[in-house]
């Protein structure tokens, strides 16, 4: 039988928003998958405190455009808005690495969310 355990994304201090420092891929960490025996569920929610809609791309093993997942996030005001909806990835080499595509938004793009760890 299945064991869930929620923790942290890895990139994560204690659960703290991770801010997105990099204009271009790779990204700064976001989560690093555990072992090959466990699958991460993750979920990553992205805040925008620019004064713009600006662009995320979020990057699943590699800085390869496949992939690449890039998204438009709204403004500030805007919220929270859900990126990574509970998609799973497995062995310790799939990293999860994020930017926000402006150097103006240096820093005001911040992700946060946990992971749902499941051993078999």
């Amino acid at each position: 039988m299945a064991t869930f355990t929620s923790v942290f994304l890895s990139g994560s201090s204690n659960g703290k928003p991770i801010a997105s420092t990099q204009i271009v891929g790779p990204g700064v960490t976001v989560h690093t998958a555990a072992t090959a025996a466990q699958h991460d569920e993750v979920y990553i929610w992205a805040v925008n405190n620019s004064s713009h809609d600006r662009l995320l791309t979020v990057e699943f093993g590699s800085t390869i455009v496949a992939n690449n997942v890039t998204f438009t996030v709204p403004s500030t005001g805007q919220g929270a808005y859900a990126v990574i909806p509970g998609w799973r990835i497995s062995a310790s080499t799939n990293v999860i690495t994020a930017f926000a595509a402006s150097s103006s938004s240096v820093g005001l793009m911040l992700l946060a969310g946990y992971v749902n760890r499941i051993s078999t």
